[in-house]
């Protein structure tokens, strides 16, 4: 199945763990909220990925999961999700 452009998925950083991976949030002060950035392609995620806070010593990894999903496993956390552009903006 072709994930690119696809409207079904998006694509998100995942920091790779010891025990379990877990996807790469971020906080924004202006929003004051928690959030995964998500992207419709890999390789607008891979545009902003200097534009990340992100940790120490991690191994990031982009990767694709289904965008219903994902609003089903942050549904249960404090995290929204929001989606970027390939300069880091706010599309939806």
């Amino acid at each position: 199945m072709k994930k690119n452009n696809n409207v079904n998925w998006v694509w998100v950083f995942v920091k790779e763990g010891q025990e379990k991976d877990n996807f790469l949030g971020q906080y924004s002060k202006k929003l004051d909220t928690s959030f995964i950035p998500c992207y419709n392609s890999k390789e607008e995620a891979l545009k902003c990925y200097h534009l990340l806070i992100k940790e120490d010593n991690v191994k990031y990894d982009v990767q694709a999961i289904e965008r219903d999903f994902l609003k089903e496993l942050m549904s249960k956390k404090d995290f929204i999700i929001l989606i970027l552009d390939e300069k880091g903006k706010i599309i939806s």
